[in-house]
């Protein structure tokens, strides 16, 4: 055996390879993209879920250059949840356009059901 791989084998300092990733990030971005998925009608739930998924599942990394498998998933479901919200809400917007003309008239409609004009609105407003 020469010197070097006896250094090698007997070398005190030199340590095993730690894995930087988070897996309690990884974990929290995964739940957050199921719920930002499972909630693509509740506006606010889904884009704030699906925006923190995938904040978490980027800085689950730590400081490895590749994401997980886990995380990966969790910044796909992110991704997805923000997707199909913002899809959701197009064709929405564009069905009542399309039925009312605009969103006024739809809001008009709306309020005359509650026996509420726009002007009554608009003092309940500051």
């Amino acid at each position: 055996m020469d010197d070097f791989s006896y250094y090698q084998q007997n070398n005190p300092y030199q340590q095993p390879v730690q894995d930087k990733r988070s897996a309690s990030m990884t974990t929290a971005a995964t739940i957050l993209g199921v719920i930002s998925v499972t909630t693509c009608t509740c506006l606010y739930v889904s884009v704030a879920c699906g925006g923190l998924a995938i904040l978490l599942a980027l800085l689950s990394k730590g400081g490895e250059l590749t994401m997980s498998k886990s995380a990966r998933l969790a910044l796909y479901l992110g991704v997805a949840g923000l997707v199909i919200t913002a899809i959701t809400y197009a064709v929405t917007l564009y069905a009542i356009i399309g039925e009312y003309g605009s969103l006024e008239e739809y809001l008009r409609i709306y309020l005359q059901d509650y026996g509420m004009s726009l002007d009554d609105l608009g003092q309940l407003m500051p």
